[in-house]
């Protein structure tokens, strides 16, 4: 093996962990299946049609841009809620307050 190729293999190695690192903090099993599909794919056309190994590399790499930009859409749709809430509550309480008559008036 050449260094490249040793290179694309760690790269591939790290990827595909932090990738399954993030599926694991989002439980998303459906991104999971259809990324298994692609590495099989890539797999039997490096091993059967003697494709170069950066195919494999680079079946790992859309699966990383795609879980990032996963977790950041529904991180900000939980943040938005997250404020929403919070903003509720705050009225909540504005009217509440006001509501209050206190004694003696």
């Amino acid at each position: 093996m050449t260094t490249i190729e040793i290179t694309l293999v760690v790269m591939a190695i790290i990827l595909i962990g932090f990738a399954f690192h993030l599926l694991y903090l989002t439980k998303e099993i459906k991104v999971l299946i259809v990324w298994s599909i692609t590495l099989s794919v890539s797999e039997t056309a490096v091993y059967f049609l003697d494709y170069e190994l950066k195919w494999y590399v680079l079946a790992a790499l859309p699966f990383y841009l795609f879980s990032m930009v996963f977790i950041l859409i529904k991180m900000k749709k939980r943040v938005d809620a997250a404020i929403k809430r919070i903003e509720e509550r705050e009225e909540e309480e504005k009217l509440s307050s006001q509501q209050e008559t206190p004694y003696g008036k």
